[in-house]
């Protein structure tokens, strides 16, 4: 972690492989099981906190991006080379 504007990407397939960016390059891999065969549909999406509030984040988010995909790698990269405006 870091004080500066950073670029973190996580995708997952559908088969469970995962992978995490930084800056644009991979810096973890492994596989993540499971499915949405008993999603909840009442579940939020909470960024930074808690539904409840009471864990506050400090940080600031520039700009988050909810894909129905994963995104390869050369896809992280050309985000990540877009900048942040």
């Amino acid at each position: 972690a870091r004080t500066a504007l950073q670029h973190v990407v996580y995708t997952r397939q559908a088969g469970g492989s995962a992978t995490i960016y930084i800056e644009g390059n991979i810096v973890k891999t492994g596989t993540v099981r499971g499915n949405f065969s008993n999603w909840n549909r009442g579940y939020q999406l909470v960024l930074g906190n808690e539904r409840t509030g009471d864990r506050p984040w400090l940080g600031t988010f520039h700009l988050v991006a909810i894909y129905c995909r994963a995104l390869n790698g050369e896809e992280v990269r050309q985000n990540y080379n877009a900048g942040s405006e």
